[in-house]
């Protein structure tokens, strides 16, 4: 897996978001991540477990939130599955014992 990295021209950025097209929910605000250009796939050896559990292209190598969300499933290449409870309202919502918080560009 291999992104393309992302630099601003002189640090400028403009969108437009269409609200009429955007669901009850999810904002529409973009956010920027520092990330490697492969994902991390190199700095964190995670490529040997991620392919035994699912398909590489389909697995979350990490996910930089200030807001230090416990629900992310790798951190730093490491599974999160420390005290890992499934919410009793979502099955896509989880609670850890396992938080990350680093800094995010919004």
């Amino acid at each position: 897996t291999n992104y393309q990295p992302f630099k601003l021209f002189e640090q400028k950025f403009t969108f437009d978001v269409d609200f009429s097209q955007l669901p009850s929910g999810p904002n529409g605000a973009p956010c920027f991540s520092p990330m490697d250009a492969d994902g991390g796939m190199v700095s964190f050896h995670f490529s040997s477990l991620v392919s035994r559990v699912t398909r590489r292209d389909q697995v979350w190598i990490g996910y930089c939130d200030s807001q230090s969300p416990h629900d992310i499933k790798c951190i730093d290449g490491e599974a999160c599955i420390n005290n890992w409870t499934p919410a009793s309202n979502s099955s896509n919502t989880v609670t850890s014992a396992t938080g990350n918080c680093v800094r995010r560009e919004d």
